[in-house]
C-alpha cells in the first residue's frame, strides 16, 4: 500500500489536500459565476423596458427593448437599444431617433431614422429602415427621448422574459438550485 501512494506521489496527503483546494476553489468560481449571472438579469429585468412604456433611465441613457421590425436590419425586434438624451443641434440626418408618436406621459415610443432636419421650426422627418415612405407626420424636438447610441441583438426575448412574474419566479429558483447545487458541490469535495 506504501508503494502505491509513493508512486502516486501521495505519501503525505498533499495530493489530496490540492485536489480539495481546487474543488473549492472552482466551487466558489461557479457560484460566484451564478450569482454575477442572477445580479445581471436581475439589473436587466428591472431596468429596461418595452417600447411601449417609457423605458428606464439611467442618467442620460434610457434603455429600451425593440417590439417591431420598421428598423430592420439594423434595429431588429426582441434587440436592446440604449438611447442618451442628446441637444437637438447635435442630431443630424441618419441619426437613429426614439421619439414619442404623440404629446403625453403615456405616449408609445417609435425608434425611427431622422431623413430631415428642419432647424427653423426644430422637427425631423423621420422613417423605419424597413418602411418603404416616410413617417407621416413630423416628429417637433419636445418629443425626441433621444438617440440611440448602442444594440445589443436578440437580449430583449429575455429580459422581457425575466420581468414578468414566471421570469421572476424563475430567477429565484434558478438562484436556489444554484445555491443549492454549490453546497452539494462543496460537500462531496470534502
Amino acid at each position: 500500500m506504501t508503494e502505491k501512494k509513493e508512486l502516486n506521489g501521495d505519501s503525505d496527503g498533499k495530493t489530496s489536500k490540492k485536489k480539495l483546494f481546487y474543488r473549492e476553489i472552482i466551487s466558489d468560481i461557479v457560484f460566484l459565476i451564478l450569482l454575477f449571472t442572477f445580479l445581471g438579469a436581475a439589473f436587466l429585468s428591472v431596468t429596461t423596458r418595452d417600447e411601449n412604456s417609457r423605458g428606464s433611465s439611467l442618467g442620460a441613457y434610457r434603455i429600451l427593448v425593440v417590439l417591431t421590425g420598421s428598423m430592420s436590419p439594423v434595429i431588429n425586434p426582441n434587440d436592446i437599444i440604449v438611447v442618451k438624451n442628446v441637444p437637438f443641434e447635435d442630431i443630424t440626418v441618419d441619426d437613429i431617433l426614439t421619439f414619442n408618436l404623440s404629446h403625453g406621459e403615456t405616449a408609445r415610443l417609435v425608434t425611427h431614422r431622422a431623413i430631415s432636419v428642419d432647424a427653423e421650426n426644430r422637427r425631423f422627418i423621420t422613417k423605419g429602415d424597413a418602411n418603404g415612405v416616410a413617417d407621416n407626420t413630423p416628429v417637433d424636438f419636445d418629443r425626441v427621448v433621444g438617440e440611440v447610441v448602442l444594440v445589443i441583438p436578440r437580449i430583449g426575448a429575455v429580459t422581457r422574459f425575466l420581468s414578468a412574474p414566471s421570469g421572476m419566479i424563475s430567477i429565484v429558483i434558478f438562484y436556489a438550485a444554484a445555491v443549492v447545487m454549490s453546497k452539494i458541490f462543496k460537500s462531496n469535495a470534502k
